[in-house]
Order: structure tokens, then C-alpha cells, then sequence
């Protein structure tokens, strides 16, 4: 069973030689996308590059954006280059700020005896729940929240967050009844996810085939929850995918996001895991976490890996 890990990365290059180093095993490989808007040097490229066997550090770097179709490009070119290599097996989507809480034998195994069981976080739309304030504006409207949100302006981010908290847009015009004219059954859930070869080929092919539910699927307010979910529940092995009820919200996948912790309430954004989180991280069900970052704790790196047999 060979895994594909697809790593997006924008800052710290000792911490991604760190990971791919964690995830190093035989029958894998990492292909890892640059942010265009890092200022990172070649040395240090080639420093990323030299890190491990069966490592790929893909050509093309998109300004990648939350909330903003921008991450989903970048996703989808990670998984473009992994899967024209022709390896059989499983696709991780991960971040650089990702790190592995069990041993990667026990994923494989998991993988092994599974195939091809999607692995994605899963909510059918509804207008009772989280999903339709993602389908609820026009594609224009998105459009403009996002050019605001990406500006750089504190003013324009300002505004962006009023005018998406009270939720303007057009309704006549809404994605929701766009999508629903087209045929699409619509979808959402956690950025992060692990689909088989299956799935992969069925996704890719699907968006060649089909421009204008490509299209639609890009103009959400945050298409990196909800655009894997829909094209997943469109290929031949749907049947095989979790599908979370429609009033459930949490992270139905391998990768626990620290949003909240024992000690602290939610606050929109994953908080840093140190090496205090491990006590209770340890006992967690998923096999990867995040959210890392060595240089707010590096010892935490060493308290995994002592405890997981790295």
C-alpha cells in the first residue's frame, strides 16, 4: 500500500524537514507545494529536497489564501503530480504544520485494511445547518469577500468581516440554487482528508469532463471545506464515505485540528499543540494533529517521536 503524502507549505524549513522525515517509510512519498508568497531561498529548496528518499517539491507555487479557492489549487496540484505517477494506494492532504501522533505503520495498516475506504469529514447541505452560509451568496459576492479578506488592508478585512457576518449577497443568484439547477448535491467539512487512487481518478476526471461544476465548486465562501466533500460523494466508491448527519459539525477524519483544548475555548483557529498538549493529544483517535510550531515549542517534536517509536 503506497501513501502519497501532499504537504502545502509557507514558512519554516527546518520544521518541514522535521515532518517529512516523521513520515518517512517504504511504499511512500511526499510531494510538497511552496506558497508563492514565501520568500524562500534555493538553498534552502534544496535543502527541503534533499531531506528524504521518494521526496517531490512540485514546480508550480500559487499565493494560496484561507477561505479562498486559491487552497484548493494548490491541493489539486499536489495531487495531479502524485497521481500521474501511477503509485496505488492512498492521498493525504496535510500542512507543514502537520505531525503524525501515531506511528505510520499503524496508518498503513489501517489503510491495508480498509481499501478503499474514503477518509474525509462529510455534512450533506441543509438549510438548518453550517453549510448554507457557504452556498448562500453569489459567486460575485464571494468573489469580492475574498478580494477584500486577501487585500492586506486591516480596513477592507474590517469590512469583509461585517458585511460576512451579516450576511449580504445575492440570494437570487446564490451558488446553493445555481448548484441545485445543475444537478449537484452539495457537501462540506474539515480542510483535511485521505482519499484512495479510486477516488483520486474518479475526482480528476470528473473536473476534466466537467468545466462548469469545476466552476461552481471554486466560488463557495470556503471551498477548501466543502470542495473534496462534493467531488468525493460524485465518484463511483461514495457509497464507501462516512456521511456525518446533518446537524453534526466536528473533525470526521485522520487529522485532529486543536481548536479547542481542556484549558481553552474555540476561537476560529487551530491553537499551537506544545509538548504539555501531549498528555491528553496521546489519546486522541486520529493519527495526525496540528498545529505545530517549532518555534513556539520544539521540544514537543521529541516528546512524540520518543513516545511513537520514531
Amino acid at each position: 500500500m503506497h501513501i502519497n503524502y501532499l504537504i502545502l507549505a509557507h514558512k519554516n524549513v527546518q520544521q518541514i524537514v522535521r515532518l517529512v522525515k516523521a513520515l518517512q517509510s517504504d511504499d511512500s512519498s511526499v510531494y510538497i507545494h511552496l506558497d508563492k508568497k514565501w520568500n524562500i531561498s534555493p538553498s534552502d529548496i534544496e535543502i527541503i529536497r534533499n531531506a528524504t528518499d521518494g521526496l517531490h517539491v512540485i514546480n508550480e507555487r500559487i499565493s494560496t489564501f484561507l477561505d479562498d479557492c486559491s487552497l484548493v489549487l494548490a491541493s489539486l496540484s499536489l495531487l495531479k503530480a502524485a497521481y500521474t505517477k501511477g503509485e496505488k494506494g492512498y492521498y493525504i492532504l496535510m500542512s507543514a504544520q502537520d505531525y503524525p501522533i501515531k506511528p505510520i505503520s499503524d496508518l498503513r495498516s489501517l489503510f491495508v485494511k480498509n481499501y478503499p475506504k474514503p477518509y474525509i469529514d462529510c455534512t450533506p447541505y441543509d438549510v438548518s445547518n453550517w453549510m448554507y452560509y457557504k452556498y448562500k451568496n453569489s459567486a460575485l459576492y464571494n468573489k469580492i469577500l475574498h478580494s477584500f479578506s486577501n487585500s492586506g488592508c486591516p480596513f477592507l478585512k474590517k469590512v469583509e468581516r461585517v458585511l460576512h457576518k451579516r450576511h449580504f449577497g445575492n440570494h437570487y443568484f446564490s451558488l446553493y440554487k445555481h448548484s441545485i439547477r445543475y444537478g449537484m448535491k452539495l457537501y462540506g467539512g474539515s480542510a483535511w482528508w485521505a482519499l484512495p487512487d479510486v477516488a483520486v481518478g474518479d475526482i480528476l476526471r470528473d473536473i476534466e469532463n466537467d468545466k462548469r461544476a469545476f466552476e461552481l465548486s471554486l466560488s463557495t465562501y470556503t471551498p477548501e471545506e466543502t470542495f473534496f466533500q462534493t467531488y468525493v460523494m460524485r465518484t463511483r466508491i461514495s457509497n464507501l464515505v462516512e456521511i456525518n448527519s446533518i446537524t453534526e459539525r466536528k473533525q470526521n477524519c485522520l487529522t485532529y485540528a486543536n481548536f479547542e483544548t481542556p484549558t481553552k475555548k474555540f476561537c476560529g483557529h487551530p491553537y499551537i499543540i506544545t509538548a504539555d498538549d501531549w498528555k491528553w493529544l496521546k489519546n486522541r483517535p486520529e493519527y495526525i494533529a496540528r498545529k505545530f510550531d517549532m518555534s513556539v515549542d520544539e521540544n514537543v517534536f521529541d516528546t512524540i517521536d520518543s513516545e511513537i517509536g520514531k
